[in-house]
């Protein structure tokens, strides 16, 4: 029985960082890119998308930012 309790636990946490691992934008894809200015972590296409459609913006915390500012990170 304590075997089952630690198995549900772990596969809570496993959880919770696949969701970590997610786009705060589109909750589909994996993280991938980075705003350099205000640090918030979402996919390449999320961010290149804004870029081309002029929506600068953080989806997380509205912190305007530039194609320039797209950093990558390697998580």
């Amino acid at each position: 029985r304590r075997q089952q309790t630690g198995s549900s636990e772990a596969e809570e946490e496993l959880q919770l960082y696949k969701k970590l691992l997610k786009c705060n934008s589109c909750h589909v894809r994996e993280k991938n890119a980075v705003l350099s200015k205000c640090m918030h972590v979402f996919c390449r296409q999320c961010l290149d998308e804004r870029v081309e459609t002029r929506q600068r913006k953080c989806p997380n915390c509205g912190e305007a930012f530039s194609a320039t500012d797209i950093r990558n990170i390697y998580l």
